[in-house]
């Protein structure tokens, strides 16, 4: 998940994420704790606090899917293409 997390804080902090002031979402947004291992993965987590945070794990799943189809994607481009994907490389 630590590469889809990263593409949706670029999403978020580029004002490309809407979620049109679903006040659930917020909720859930202002729950998550964001912790960063040595390997500088990030990763969703409640801490100590009690309140649900499945709509933010939720909005990541899609940054998830796009990463995983980039990386395949890439794998197998030829050299032919002009463009590479570069975003939610591991």
């Amino acid at each position: 998940m630590a590469p889809a997390i990263k593409e949706l804080e670029r999403a978020i902090v580029g004002r490309q994420f809407q979620h049109g002031g679903h006040e659930v979402l917020r909720w859930c947004f202002d729950n998550i704790q964001v912790e960063t291992d040595r390997a500088d993965n990030r990763q969703f987590s409640k801490g100590k606090a009690r309140e649900r945070i499945d709509g933010a794990v939720a909005c990541a799943l899609p940054y998830r899917w796009r990463c995983t189809v980039r990386a395949w994607a890439a794998r197998f481009m030829t050299s032919t293409c002009p463009t590479k994907p570069s975003s939610c490389e591991r």
